[in-house]
């Protein structure tokens, strides 16, 4: 991850600790690049489990209840958050028109001769892109590989990669969430 990223994402996780408790706390942030090559920073370890694509043996459906549940009452707890703790990252109305763009921009650019153009899903997209429906503080990436678990707590206990954290529409967010 870029050095900027790195600046950035310790940025969040400092503002976001004192008013979201799922956020682990940053320690350090290092600049200097003659310790590893580029600027890094160091959290606390958040103790729990953290799942990928399949279940694993063993768990019940209360444990998958629990995970189900606590990873939609943390977005939505996250979405409850004073978005002015990130004001610098605020660039006001039109989120999705900046996504639908941004990401059309990015597909193209990166078009190989193996891959369909995506033009007429671009389009539409384009066409019926809703309007924000709110602003406030969005995850970016909220998936259960993102996730720390403690399920004898029966409890979501911390959330990584705040890397694409930023103020936006909260139903961004969630539709993103929902396609993982």
């Amino acid at each position: 991850i870029p050095s900027h990223d790195m600046k950035r994402e310790f940025l969040i996780q400092s503002r976001l600790k004192p008013v979201y408790d799922l956020v682990p706390q940053v320690i350090a942030l290092c600049e200097d690049h003659s310790v590893i090559g580029s600027d890094f920073y160091v959290m606390e370890r958040i103790t729990g489990e953290i799942f990928r694509r399949d279940v694993p043996e063993g768990l019940t459906k209360e444990d998958i209840s629990v995970m189900a549940t606590s990873m939609v009452s943390g977005l939505a707890e996250l979405h409850s958050v004073d978005a002015s703790v990130l004001a610098e990252l605020n660039k006001g109305p039109g989120y999705v028109t900046r996504q639908v763009e941004g990401w059309s921009k990015r597909y193209r650019n990166a078009l190989t001769d193996d891959v369909p153009d995506g033009e007429v899903v671009m389009r539409w997209l384009e066409s019926n892109k809703p309007e924000d429906v709110a602003s406030c503080i969005i995850h970016g990436d909220w998936r259960i590989d993102n996730m720390v678990f403690d399920l004898k707590k029966k409890s979501l206990v911390g959330v990584l990669s705040w890397e694409l954290a930023t103020v936006g529409d909260p139903l961004m967010d969630l539709g993103s969430a929902l396609a993982y």
